[in-house]
């Protein structure tokens, strides 16, 4: 683990249910993209869910060599926009430091709240969390974070064609189904 991704972490706590396999009610454990047994691999990886009305509309966990792949598709632009908009809209130093203070074990505070609106997620139709996990822990930093359907949204017009199509092209190649009405865009970011 380098020096950076230490200072980024605060805490570590078991995997809690939400970021569990609705399916298995159990951790996620294989990579979506090489299914690389990411929990016995002792390597950080993400997981990423999407909600719609509170009921889960897709999830999968991704290591982070295949994260690495997956950015290194987004367009240099839409990079640097999504760079950008999380500067603007994310005080990561005072929102570490207002979880920190009150911290209780809770996974909550990090993802009751979409990290660039600041709104509650569950007065949102849609949203997201994305979580940082290394073996059967959770890490607690900048990671996890929630966002709200309206923020991806805003994201999402952000984008070149080019990444909104490989992003398209990945949801439908891995959950079957095209993005728009019925699934939510990706976005391991």
């Amino acid at each position: 683990m380098s020096d950076e991704q230490e200072e980024d972490e605060l805490f570590t706590i078991p995997i809690p249910e939400l970021f569990w396999s609705f399916e298995t009610e159990a951790p996620l454990q294989k990579c979506l993209v090489c299914e690389k047994n990411m929990i016995e691999s002792g390597e950080h990886y993400l997981i990423e869910k999407a909600f719609s009305k509170n009921e889960v509309v897709f999830e999968y966990g991704l290591c982070l060599g295949c994260h690495s792949c997956m950015m290194q598709e987004l367009s240099e632009n839409s990079l640097k926009l999504i760079k950008n908009y999380y500067e603007e809209h994310v005080q990561v130093e005072q929102r570490r430091e207002r979880i920190s203070a009150d911290f209780d074990g809770s996974v909550l505070p990090w993802v009751s709240r979409c990290v660039f609106t600041g709104k509650p997620v569950i007065e949102a139709q849609d949203y997201q969390v994305l979580g940082m996990c290394q073996g059967e822990t959770l890490v607690l930093g900048d990671l996890p974070h929630a966002i709200s359907g309206e923020a991806v949204e805003q994201i999402i017009n952000l984008l070149s064609d080019k990444t909104k199509g490989f992003l398209d092209d990945f949801t439908g190649k891995y959950f079957g189904a095209p993005t728009g009405a019925d699934l939510p865009r990706i976005l391991p970011l």
